[in-house]
């Protein structure tokens, strides 16, 4: 007689099992996709009447397990309606995902006794970002989903740029014992945001809103300190620098004198930036997309710029006038900008580099150059230290034509060259007028 074996159960629980929440119109879910980390698990809640989604991974394992309840936490506690009560407000959405974040954090680990972030979280490639001098923002914001985890703890110890770890401590010291603890804020989003009545949940609402407001306030001063210090250093750095070139190069370059003038002008734009399809908006643009997708996407949105790097060969050969650089500044707007020309051979105090516009300012005037080549592979590797991330566009406007110490060509320096490019992904165009035509396509769609 054959034994038939027990079918094993998934240990599945959605979010639907829990009772309705007063502030959404109904209470149906359906599974999205498979996501394994703290960052990607998340609900997206419905405008109208299809179902909302919940991401997150099936399976008995502790971590699916521990993901799932993180999920269970989020949809009781999440702001509904995210984008309509950051316009309301005044705050970036980014903003109000991460106040959800911190007090699902926290609720996680009291209902359930258990660190969400544990075995989920890698805060490796957020604390690389947040250790530049001038971080954005938003990684800023992105840093403060964490609180009350201890991935934080471990992203503090990460990080370089102290006035960023010191605002976030800062942040992260309000929030657990001021608000949450002292104040007992914590409590009333818990018991208020899922009221029986309006004016519970108001409470709860402006709870939330106090928190959003002490994230952007404090992390906004935070970053003019830090702008104001690199104008200061800008003002004190002496006009030439030298900077040592990489030693995986031959040694057939000129050496590296770099040049920060004072940037006046505002250099603000869209570089990277483009178009695309959202399921929240206020007028829709695509409505076949009721039939065709399934998220119903049919709002669109801006996504952020990409903030790529131009570098640009100012030598004899290219015979690139002021206008024409005014240009390719104009076209590249909000994007990090270095020119490069070279004695043969270097010597200080004339810099051979010069970096002409970052992080929103430009020079008011560009600076003579030498006319020569010389460290077209230096200024390369030189530029990829402004990339934000590793896909961020480096466009090189040149000819082709390098040439190294005493104006001299070789195998060695075209090699250099071509290793160069290829490995961080540097696209090359021959004239200005190429040049503004691939800045222009990139104002509204990525390389």
């Amino acid at each position: 007689m054959a034994i038939r074996k027990k079918k094993k159960v998934l240990n599945i629980v959605t979010p639907e099992v829990l009772p309705p929440r007063p502030m959404l119109k109904h209470n149906r879910y359906a599974k999205g996709a498979e996501q394994f980390s703290l960052d990607t698990v998340c609900i997206k809640e419905s405008i109208g009447t299809t179902k909302h989604l919940y991401n997150a991974p099936e399976g008995d394992g502790v971590v699916a397990r521990r993901l799932r309840r993180y999920v269970l936490t989020l949809s009781r506690y999440e702001i509904p309606n995210q984008a309509r009560h950051a316009k309301r407000w005044g705050f970036m959405p980014t903003t109000l995902d991460s106040a959800s974040r911190i007090v699902a954090n926290c609720l996680h680990k009291h209902a359930y006794g258990d660190d969400p972030s544990t075995d989920t979280t890698n805060t490796k490639g957020l604390a690389d970002s947040l250790s530049q001098d001038a971080p954005t923002t938003l990684a800023m914001i992105k840093a403060c989903a964490y609180i009350g985890t201890e991935a934080f703890d471990e992203l503090l110890g990460q990080i370089t740029n102290r006035d960023v770890s010191k605002s976030l401590k800062s942040v992260r010291d309000w929030v657990v014992d001021t608000y949450f603890h002292r104040h007992d804020r914590l409590t009333q989003i818990r018991y208020g945001i899922n009221g029986e009545y309006v004016s519970d949940r108001r409470y709860a609402l402006q709870s939330y809103r106090y928190l959003c407001e002490k994230i952007e306030r404090e992390l906004e001063e935070t970053g003019r300190d830090l702008d104001r210090q690199g104008e200061e250093q800008q003002r004190r750095e002496p006009e030439g620098r030298t900077v040592r070139s990489d030693s995986s190069l031959c040694n057939q370059w000129e050496p590296l004198i770099v040049s920060k003038p004072l940037l006046e002008l505002n250099h603000t734009g869209k570089m990277g930036r483009r178009t695309i399809a959202t399921n929240t908006g206020r007028q829709p643009h695509n409505i076949s997309r009721l039939i065709t997708d399934p998220d119903k996407r049919i709002f669109k949105r801006k996504t952020k710029a990409l903030g790529g790097v131009v570098v640009v060969d100012a030598s004899g050969s290219m015979s690139l006038s002021q206008e024409e650089l005014q240009r390719i500044m104009r076209s590249s707007a909000g994007c990090t900008v270095i020119m490069y020309s070279s004695d043969s051979p270097a010597r200080e105090p004339y810099p051979n580099v010069w970096v002409l516009a970052r992080n929103g300012r430009q020079v008011r005037h560009i600076p003579d150059r030498p006319g020569g080549n010389g460290v077209d592979a230096p200024a390369l590797l030189y530029s990829v230290q402004f990339r934000k991330h590793s896909w961020t566009p480096i466009v090189w406007i040149s000819d082709g034509q390098v040439t190294g110490k005493r104006d001299s060509r070789s195998a060695a320096l075209d090699a250099d060259i071509r290793r160069i490019s290829a490995r961080h992904n540097i696209v090359r165009v021959e004239n200005c007028e190429e040049a503004v035509r691939l800045l222009t396509k990139l104002q509204g769609r990525s390389l």
